[in-house]
């Protein structure tokens, strides 16, 4: 029989495996516009690059600082990625709650929030309502993985 309980954490897991897995893409293919190696006309890249780079202008930020913040940003959602779809594939087996569960989760919440942080440093409100929206998306998911029971 199946469990659907099992089968909604199962769900809510992939959807931000493939969620942070598109992010992931699309930033990276951004990454590359910015360093000129695709042309500006290629569509599938999240434009978050140049958003970043009108975010932190406040400050003078260096362009090559925001690159290597971007980077950063792109490491840190790869993270998220791997560890949600090693949680997934995981919650097939007997260790439903693995450490990957917890940590995918971690990572994620961590990356909204300092996301979050960031536009009351920049002085940037467009889009922290944006960031507090995922990460409440986020706390509700572990909090509902966290309460079904395994079985």
């Amino acid at each position: 029989m199946i469990d659907i309980q099992q089968r909604v954490k199962q769900i809510i897991l992939l959807f931000w495996s493939m969620w942070f897995s598109i992010i992931v893409t699309t930033n990276f293919f951004d990454y590359l516009k910015s360093v000129n190696y695709l042309n500006k006309g290629w569509k599938f890249a999240s434009g978050n690059f140049k958003a970043m780079l009108e975010t932190t202008a406040i400050y003078h930020t260096p362009r090559t600082f925001v690159l290597i913040l971007y980077l950063g940003v792109i490491m840190w959602q790869i993270s998220c990625a791997f560890f949600f779809w090693r949680a997934f594939i995981l919650s097939f087996s007997k260790n439903k709650k693995s450490h990957s569960f917890y940590l995918a989760f971690s990572l994620a919440i961590g990356l909204f929030a300092s996301f979050a942080i960031s536009t009351e440093i920049f002085i940037d409100y467009s889009t922290e309502e944006t960031f507090i929206r995922i990460f409440t998306a986020l706390l509700i998911s572990l909090f509902i993985c966290h309460v079904f029971p395994d079985k």
